[in-house]
């Protein structure tokens, strides 16, 4: 491909995930306004205009013999007549017969019947199946070539789908507690873990610090710090205190013990 370099309308930027290079620089020249690989537009260009060019000598029958791409050639081996001429339409830069690199089920696209919705999902399901590994390993290639760009999609998606990831997040926590517990255990006691804590409480003090006060003056805590004098009194006098709450000790479970004491 003939391509000219225009500081007006190109700039090299990071490598596109089919790897045009630009003159051994290790990045793709791309469009100013798109971003997108001049390269790459171009292929789908050229591929777009020829599946649409052969759809039209399909349908109107046009005389390929005048056109420069290709020529009328000998017959090939699966007989493909062009328009009963006794010979078959090839391509100028191979000499391939036009037919044959279709494939012997090829239709025209005017004349294929029209899918259903339920086909067409279970046609591109088929191929996603097929291509999975395909697929991934092209993923992972282009999240390498283009990281900041990777993350900052990830973040966008996580924005969007906060809810559907908090909701996978709490599943996924509840089926490996056990392991999810030995993680965090492990974290807390690094030094990782221990200066997250600190650089966290630096830049939160003030909101620690107003919902500690806000604690301090609740009923939650007053209670708490009965049961807690309740407790030391028991192990003052070398005494058994009982594990249960006020809330639990005036359900009908105990309220007859509260009636006969009093």
């Amino acid at each position: 491909m003939n391509i000219v370099f225009d500081p007006e309308k190109h700039f090299l930027g990071k490598l596109c995930c089919h790897g045009h290079e630009w003159n051994l620089t290790g990045k793709s020249l791309r469009y100013r306004k798109t971003k997108v690989c001049v390269v790459c537009n171009q292929e789908q260009n050229q591929k777009r205009n020829h599946i649409a060019w052969i759809e039209k000598v399909r349908k109107e029958g046009i005389d390929c013999s005048k056109l420069g791409a290709y020529y009328l050639g000998s017959l090939c081996c699966k007989g493909h007549d062009w328009e009963e001429t006794g010979k078959s339409l090839r391509y100028r830069c191979d000499t391939k017969c036009v037919r044959c690199r279709l494939g012997d089920d090829w239709i025209p696209r005017s004349q294929r019947p029209k899918q259903t919705e339920e086909q067409a999902k279970a046609k591109r399901k088929q191929y996603c199946e097929a291509h999975a590994a395909e697929a991934v390993a092209r993923a992972k290639k282009w999240c390498q070539n283009n990281l900041e760009r990777a993350r900052e999609l990830e973040r966008q998606s996580r924005e969007r789908n906060r809810d559907r990831y908090n909701q996978l997040a709490r599943e996924s926590y509840y089926q490996n507690k056990a392991v999810c517990a030995a993680t965090q255990k492990r974290y807390t006691q690094s030094e990782k873990g221990r200066l997250t804590r600190l650089n966290y409480y630096r830049k939160k003090r003030d909101h620690i610090l107003e919902r500690q006060r806000r604690y301090a003056h609740s009923e939650k805590y007053k209670a708490a710090k009965l049961a807690a004098h309740h407790r030391r009194r028991a192990q003052k006098f070398c005494n058994h205190s009982a594990p249960f709450s006020s809330a639990r000790l005036n359900t009908s479970a105990f309220g007859h013990l509260a009636t006969k004491a009093g």
